[in-house]
C-alpha cells in the first residue's frame, strides 16, 4: 500500500468500507508500521484524535526512526491542545531528518516565532498549499464544514444590489470556492480575476473555469498590477488570517473598487486589543484595529456580522464577515 492508494480510498466517498479495509489490512500484518500510520491518518482526518494517537504510537513503536510518524503525533497532540507534547514530537521529527515544511512551520508557531510576511513565509505558505491542493475542497467543505463563501453571498444580497456583476477580484482565490456562489450574479462577459501564491491551487481553479484571468502572485506584488477603479466586487475570504498588517492591502482595495463597488472579506475574532498569532498559526484581527485601517484607506463599513468560519477539530472558529465600500455609511 502506498500514499497514492491511501489518497484514492480517502476520496472514494465509501468511508465505512475504506476504514474497514485499513483495519483488516492491519490485522493481517500487524507488524507493518506504514499501515498503522495510514490508520492513524484516517482517524486524524475524521477528528478521532484519541484513536489517531494510539495507532500512531503503535507505528512509532514498530519504526522509531520514521520522522513522518512523529510529525503526525505532533499534529494529533496539537489538536488535543497539548502543545508541549506536540512541540516535542515535531522536534523529534526534525532531528530524524524530517523536512516537511509544515513541521518547520509548526515548530516556529509553537515556539512563539511570529513569521512576518516576508519572502520565506510566502515560500512556506506556497509549498503548504501546493501540497494541500488536491484535497483542499473536500477537506474544507467536508471535515471543516466551511461555509464562508455562502455566507458572503448572503451578506452581499442584504445590500440589495440587483445589478449584474461585471467585474470581480478574488484575492487568495485558492481553488475557486469563494467566487463559486457569486457566479449566477455575473453578467455573461464579466471579468473574473483570481490571484493566489499557490500554483497548484490555481491549477485546480483553472480546471473549474470560474475565472477569466488567474495570476500567480502573493498579494503584495499584485498591488502594483491593478488599474484604478476596476472592480465592482473584491472578495478576500479566509486569506487575511495569514497576514498580520492589512493597511497596505486596504489602501489597494480602495483604489481598485468602482465608485459603487463592494469589498467583502473575513477575519478571525480575538478578545485581544492587538493583532495576534494564534495556536493554529493564523492571525486574529480585533474589530477596532480593522475599522481604523479601513477608515485610513477611505473605506466605510456597510455591515459586519459574526459568523462561524470553519471547524478546528470539534470546535467552531468564529470570525467577522465584513462588507465595506467607498461610500460613507456609519451603520455597523
Amino acid at each position: 500500500m502506498d500514499r497514492a492508494f491511501f489518497a484514492r480510498i480517502s476520496s472514494s466517498g465509501n468511508f465505512c468500507n475504506a476504514e474497514s479495509y485499513l483495519k483488516n489490512a492491519v490485522s493481517l500484518d500487524p507488524t507493518y508500521s506504514i499501515l498503522w500510520g495510514y490508520l492513524s491518518e484516517w482517524h486524524f482526518r475524521k477528528g478521532e484524535y484519541p484513536e489517531a494517537l494510539v495507532t500512531c504510537q503503535k507505528a512509532v513503536e514498530l519504526e522509531p526512526d520514521n520522522s513522518t510518524f512523529y510529525h503526525t503525533l505532533g499534529n494529533v497532540y496539537r489538536m488535543m491542545e497539548e502543545d508541549e507534547k506536540a512541540l516535542e514530537q515535531y522536534r523529534q521529527a526534525i532531528s530524524l531528518g524530517g523536512k516537511h515544511i509544515s513541521t518547520i512551520r509548526a515548530v516556529a508557531e509553537l515556539e512563539g516565532i511570529d513569521m512576518t510576511e516576508n519572502h520565506e513565509r510566502q515560500k512556506v505558505m506556497a509549498q503548504l498549499f501546493d501540497q494541500y491542493a488536491t484535497q483542499f475542497d473536500q477537506h474544507l467543505q467536508g471535515q471543516l464544514e466551511y461555509q464562508t463563501p455562502q455566507q458572503a453571498l448572503r451578506l452581499y444580497q442584504k445590500i440589495n444590489r440587483s445589478v449584474a456583476l461585471d467585474s470581480i477580484l478574488d484575492l487568495g482565490c485558492g481553488t475557486g470556492l469563494s467566487i463559486a456562489p457569486f457566479m449566477p450574479l455575473c453578467s455573461p462577459n464579466a471579468s473574473r480575476v483570481g490571484v493566489d501564491l499557490s500554483a497548484q491551487m490555481l491549477a485546480k481553479a483553472k480546471e473549474k473555469r470560474l475565472y477569466t484571468d488567474l495570476h500567480h502572485y502573493s498579494l503584495g506584488p499584485f498591488l502594483r498590477q491593478v488599474p484604478v477603479s476596476t472592480f465592482s466586487l473584491v472578495l478576500c475570504l479566509d486569506t487575511f488570517v495569514y497576514i498580520s498588517d492589512l493597511q497596505i492591502l486596504f489602501a489597494g482595495v480602495s483604489r481598485w473598487l468602482t465608485a459603487d463597488g463592494l469589498f467583502i472579506f473575513s477575519t478571525e475574532k480575538t478578545d485581544l486589543s492587538t493583532v495576534s498569532l494564534q495556536r493554529s498559526g493564523r492571525y486574529a484581527h480585533p474589530v477596532d484595529v480593522v475599522q481604523s485601517w479601513l477608515a485610513q484607506a477611505g473605506l466605510s463599513v456597510l455591515t459586519r456580522e459574526t459568523v462561524k468560519l470553519r471547524k478546528d477539530g470539534q470546535r467552531w472558529v468564529e470570525g467577522n464577515l465584513w462588507c465595506v465600500s467607498l461610500e460613507v455609511n456609519e451603520t455597523v
